[in-house]
């Protein structure tokens, strides 16, 4: 309480805070259209199972609640100075949209790991952290990618040459993999061409770990690059999901 009396001396300005942050986390909340059932219905093929239903409604809401502590605590903390970190309504809408397509997860706790890096990510563009985006979105998009490939692990490894999957892949080599077009048969897929195109133009973010590779490959850091990678990571999972509503996932593991 110390720290939010030193940043807020006028109750009602803390008040007004807290606020702002919920909305641009929650949206309008006279907005009582279901996402899911608006995505359901964009979607012919998108089925989902009652499971995948409460997993995804159970993502969204931890998802939010962790956004909004995040964004809290750096409040309280006072790590944002005079200018509150309230995430960006797009980025947050993006991020929730992210968040309610990951029915196509099989594990539980990979789940929960990756909605907390979602939500971590959220703040961590909301106070400017661009570095700390990257890394993030880059983690989150091969934990998706390896929950699928790795259901066939034998076709995965055949693409590594002498190196091991999943452990030596990087998100490049993944993205590789699952938009190959002779992966699956008769038009089958896991990505969209435009997932493959984007991919293709942004810079492997294990890079940004070592400073000197950074400097090297020069490797732009800013919003542009993190909205880029945001971006990239609504597609992949967009695009599994849908795979996953056709039945391609399971046709690539079966294989």
């Amino acid at each position: 309480m110390l720290a939010q009396q030193l940043l807020y001396e006028d109750v009602d300005e803390w008040i007004q805070t807290t606020r702002s942050v919920i909305c641009a986390v929650f949206g309008d909340p006279s907005d009582a259209t279901s996402r899911f059932d608006a995505a359901r219905a964009g979607f012919a093929m998108f089925n989902p199972t009652q499971r995948q239903r409460e997993l995804a409604q159970q993502n969204r809401h931890r998802f939010r609640l962790t956004v909004v502590k995040s964004c809290l605590d750096q409040l309280e903390m006072g790590l944002v100075g005079e200018s509150p970190a309230v995430p960006d309504a797009n980025v947050a809408r993006q991020l929730d949209e992210v968040v309610h397509r990951l029915g196509f997860l099989d594990d539980e706790a990979l789940h929960r790991i990756v909605v907390r890096d979602l939500a971590e990510l959220a703040g961590a563009t909301a106070s400017g952290l661009h570095k700390s985006a990257l890394l993030l979105c880059g983690s989150v998009l091969e934990a998706v990618l390896v929950d699928v490939l790795d259901r066939n692990r034998a076709v995965a490894t055949t693409y590594m040459g002498r190196k091991k999957f999943p452990d030596d892949a990087s998100l490049p080599k993944l993205i590789e993999i699952a938009g190959d077009a002779s992966l699956l048969p008769d038009g089958r897929h896991l990505l969209s061409e435009t997932a493959i195109g984007l991919a293709r133009t942004i810079t492997d973010h294990r890079d940004l770990i070592h400073p000197n590779a950074e400097t090297r490959a020069r490797i732009r850091i800013d919003a542009q690059t993190t909205q880029a990678m945001i971006t990239l990571l609504g597609l992949v999972v967009r695009d599994l999901s849908e795979a996953d509503g056709r039945g391609d996932i399971k046709a690539y593991a079966d294989k």
